[in-house]
C-alpha cells in the first residue's frame, strides 16, 4: 500500500510494510533520524479523501523506518481503527 508523508516539510511517496493500531513500517531508502516528526496521509478505497495522521520515527533501519502515531483526537483513532479494518 502506497503512503504519502512529510519530514521536515519534504514530501515523499513510498510503501507501507507493516502497520497497527500503534504505528507503521514504512519502506523506504530514504534516510531520517529517530525522533523526527513525520505528518503521514493514508488512502483508502472506502473513504471519501484522505485522513491524516502524526507520528514519531522511532527506529530506522536499511529497509525503511518505524514511526508511532501520535493520536490528537477520538476521530483520528476511529478512522485509523476503520481504515485497518478494511485492509
Amino acid at each position: 500500500m502506497i503512503i504519502d508523508y512529510n519530514v521536515n516539510d519534504q514530501y515523499h511517496r513510498d510503501f507501507i510494510q507493516d502497520i497497527s493500531e500503534s504505528g507503521v513500517f514504512i519502506k523506504t531508502s530514504q534516510t531520517f533520524s529517530i525522533g523526527q516528526k513525520i505528518q503521514m496521509t493514508f488512502m483508502s478505497p472506502d473513504y471519501q479523501k484522505p485522513f491524516k495522521i502524526k507520528g514519531e520515527i522511532v527506529r530506522v533501519n536499511k529497509d525503511g523506518v518505524g514511526v508511532k502515531f501520535m493520536m490528537k483526537s477520538q476521530i483520528q483513532e476511529s478512522a485509523l481503527k476503520s481504515f485497518l479494518n478494511n485492509i
